[in-house]
């Protein structure tokens, strides 16, 4: 188990006192490059997906638009992650005296300037810009509420209009919702009881979805509910929690799969296709924490995965840009373009981003460190 005790280093060697690596780094567990890799592989198939998504319907790639049509996997696998690792930190640090004040604040630091800087942009600049110009904008001022509480997921599953460019901030909504909630979960949970705690979200929701689905509830409110999207970020403290679930997950994962993208890409009902994300991306996290895997160490892809959190949040503003080029370009040229400068400018802008704006707040984490009650860090 990853717990207060000890925690496996993730390339399969000797256990290492968590707490020593706490008071040595300050929250920092062990790096597993293979992860960057995986984040690489998350956003990538966000970007495709999204640079498709003006074109997809007249399938200019053929029979694998269907394929890059799931691109909501790539969303899955960040919630994997963010489950595994966000886990992980709090459980660590439960002995931590600041232990909320810490965790709160430096999640703050790391999501907050580049999110509050593009929703101010988008609510106080490019509005009132288009306004003047005669062209409205999907999502009013007055709506704004939505995202400055990280709401914005809400909007989706009640039925309101999806916030056009700043559609895909519901992912990041539903993640800060969970840091909310599972901070206080885990320091009111035994660190003996978080498997079976866990578990029981993960079947809670699977099970919860299906009688939904059963009863009629909107496709909508299944997948951009909080409710309803937390099985994946439950897999991912699962794999957290539980060393022996992280090892079958990455031993079976050359099987588990290739069996999820197949009967993904069969056809399933929307709360199955759901589920088959979550385990899928469970079976790579659990791969890249438990084996030394070359393909997920590949630099440029951990380079994307370096840039994945300003690439996802800046990347539909270019997206936008992309849908007005629509019936000017055949599709099949459209699509390529589209996917490559879409990629290119998102990239740029995330580099920029990661220079200018979220280094110089990540440096702040020093100041929230967190400390125990035989140590100061």
């Amino acid at each position: 188990m990853l717990s207060g005790v000890a925690v496996w280093d993730m390339l399969g060697q000797a256990p290492i006192r968590l707490e020593a690596v706490l008071k040595e780094k300050n929250e920092m567990l062990p790096h597993i490059p293979e992860l960057d890799g995986v984040r690489g592989i998350a956003i990538l198939v966000v970007l495709i997906t999204h640079f498709y998504d003006p074109v997809q319907a007249a399938a200019p790639f053929g029979s694998l638009t269907r394929v890059i049509s799931h691109g909501g996997a790539g969303v899955d696998l960040f919630f994997v992650l963010s489950g595994f690792l966000i886990t992980g930190i709090l459980v660590s640090t439960k002995d931590a005296v600041n232990y909320f004040r810490a965790f709160y604040a430096r999640r703050a630091v790391r999501i907050f300037p580049l999110y509050v800087v593009v929703v101010f942009f988008f609510f106080y600049v490019a509005v009132p810009i288009s306004q003047h110009y005669g062209k409205d904008m999907w999502v009013q001022p007055r709506e704004q509420i939505w995202y400055w509480l990280f709401l914005a997921n809400w909007r989706h599953a009640l039925g309101y209009n999806d916030g056009a460019q700043l559609a895909h901030f519901w992912s990041l909504a539903i993640e800060e919702q969970f840091y909310l909630g599972w901070s206080l979960v885990v320091w009111f949970a035994s660190r003996r009881r978080m498997p079976m705690i866990s578990v029981g979200v993960i079947l809670a929701v699977v099970i919860g979805r299906m009688v939904a689905s059963a009863h009629g509830v909107s496709g909508l409110f299944l997948y951009f509910s909080t409710v309803t999207r937390l099985d994946s970020l439950a897999f991912g403290a699962l794999l957290s929690v539980s060393l022996r679930t992280r090892e079958f997950f990455g031993r079976y994962a050359v099987v588990i799969l290739p069996v999820c993208i197949v009967l993904v890409l069969v056809g399933m009902p929307l709360q199955v296709t759901m589920l088959l994300y979550g385990i899928g991306s469970a079976a790579l996290v659990g791969l890249a924490t438990t084996r030394s895997v070359p393909l997920l160490r590949v630099r440029w892809l951990r380079t994307f995965g370096k840039y994945s959190y300003g690439l996802y949040v800046l990347h539909y503003l270019f997206h936008g840009l992309f849908v007005l080029g629509v019936g000017h370009v055949k599709p099949l040229p459209f699509a390529v373009l589209s996917i490559t400068f879409g990629i290119g400018l998102s990239f740029g802008a995330a580099w920029v981003s990661w220079k200018v704006l979220e280094t110089p707040f990540l440096k702040l984490k020093k100041r929230y460190k967190y400390r125990f009650a035989d140590a100061a860090v």
